[in-house]
């Protein structure tokens, strides 16, 4: 085993013990925890043993292992960047339409106009 193997093998442990943490303080759900659990898995899996790889780099015609692990995580990323966009524009949304309800209940009267409040410092995750 290389010492790049042993960093990558320590580094996704901790990341695992970093996701029970947070599925413990109830910050991420089972299904986002069972994802990346796996993934981290995976990651293990490959980083002990390199030579799975072969087979899927022989069939896609691919020379180095490596190259297949750098394609898939640019793939893997891209998706990431998508899904990441998609949330984002549903939470704007979901602002716009919150933001557009008050000013209508403001203006009808329905509801007292809110003044704007001192901000608390957000936490650090």
């Amino acid at each position: 085993m290389t010492p790049l193997q042993a960093l990558v093998i320590i580094f996704s442990l901790i990341v695992i013990v970093k996701l029970l943490s947070r599925l413990n303080e109830k910050k991420i759900t089972l299904r986002e925890f069972t994802l990346w659990f796996v993934l981290w898995a995976i990651v293990i899996i490959i980083s002990s043993l390199p030579s799975l790889l072969s087979p899927f780099t022989r069939f896609l015609g691919i020379t180095r292992n490596v190259d297949l692990l750098v394609y898939t995580s640019i793939v893997v990323l891209f998706y990431l960047m998508l899904e990441i966009f998609i949330r984002l524009d549903k939470i704007n949304q979901d602002i716009t339409k919150i933001v557009r309800h008050i000013g209508i209940e403001e203006s009808l009267g329905r509801r007292k106009k809110t003044t704007p409040r001192k901000e608390k410092p957000m936490k650090k995750i």
